[in-house]
């Protein structure tokens, strides 16, 4: 039986979803079973066509914690994780991505946290990729251990001498210091999850923005470092799914409609961005980073567009010509 007693929610989780059948439910069970059960979940549905609604209307009907909101046509991504975030009534709010899973204890450990220090405004545990194999969850210690395979080869060639860093991480750090200092850790670091930790729900609001397209998230991520620090619990707290959109550029510049071309430079809008917002002297301090960011994008897309356009095409024809 649904139990209709409100509670004040403490915190706001949101999840924005489209097409998330494949994770929902593991990802709803996450939420719902927190030991901190004072929050409230906003699931806003960028017009699926999947399972997605039966799954979120099936939830909603047992807990009444949760609001269920569908929207008739696909806004895109960053639209809807904006919009959670207008709904969010709490002190605290999270996003959380559909196709990630949380510990337990991932609320009530971050909220201690934010409530035990007012200069602290982000707050996330350590973060590990999972995978599913025979539909089972296991997590992911090292993607590179078969070092006698091709894949493990490319990877190393591309991960250690072409590209010295990768766009994002799932690693995460602490940041404190001047925003000076803050700023240069950030991009030295990229600590892609940060997106994804407690914030105070006024600071997030003061932090969002609505015209940068990819990249959107790194944007966020500095605006926030403006009002505070960001603390690492030092356990594992989250696990990060290692085919979600957030780890492949290109598929995220995909369903952002990014065309070819600007794929190529997609870090340029966000780099100017920054020329603007952190000032030119904090730019100029950070320029080997900037200039690194837009190098690895380079790198990456052209290695993609040679594999696709040029190596595939030519390998094909070869593997026809044999069978002929």
């Amino acid at each position: 039986m649904k139990d209709r007693t409100k509670k004040k929610a403490v915190v706001s989780v949101g999840v924005p979803v489209f097409n998330g059948e494949k994770f929902l439910k593991n990802r709803l069970n996450s939420i719902l079973s927190q030991t901190l059960t004072d929050l409230e979940l906003i699931i806003s549905d960028n017009a699926s066509t999947d399972n997605t609604q039966k799954i979120c209307e099936e939830y909603a009907k047992k807990d009444n914690r949760i609001q269920y909101i569908r929207h008739s046509i696909n806004m895109g991504p960053i639209w809807n994780f904006n919009f959670v975030l207008q709904q969010a009534k709490s002190e605290f709010f999270v996003w959380a991505a559909a196709d990630d899973i949380w510990n337990p204890d991932f609320l009530k450990k971050n909220i201690e946290i934010l409530r035990l220090n007012k200069n602290i405004v982000c707050s996330l545990g350590k973060v590990i990729q999972y995978r599913i194999e025979s539909n089972k969850i296991s997590t992911v210690k090292s993607d590179l251990r078969q070092k006698h395979s091709i894949s493990y080869v490319i990877k190393h060639l591309i991960g250690k001498i072409l590209l010295p860093r990768m766009i994002t991480t799932r690693d995460v750090y602490s940041i404190s210091g001047s925003y000076e200092q803050k700023v240069r850790l950030f991009l030295k670091n990229r600590p892609g999850m940060m997106f994804y930790g407690v914030c105070r729900t006024q600071v997030l609001r003061e932090s969002m923005i609505t015209k940068l397209s990819f990249g959107h998230d790194f944007a966020v991520d500095l605006n926030i470092l403006k009002h505070g620090d960001v603390h690492v619990i030092d356990e594992v707290l989250m696990f990060n799914y290692t085919k979600g959109v957030s780890s492949d550029a290109y598929g995220l510049a995909h369903q952002l409609n990014v065309n070819r071309i600007k794929s190529i430079i997609i870090w340029l809008p966000l780099t100017l961005w920054c020329v603007k917002s952190l000032g030119f002297r904090i730019f100029l301090k950070n320029l080997d980073q900037f200039l690194l960011l837009n190098y690895i994008s380079v790198t990456i897309h052209l290695l993609y567009f040679y594999v696709k356009y040029i190596k595939q095409p030519r390998l094909r024809k070869k593997i026809e010509k044999n069978k002929t």
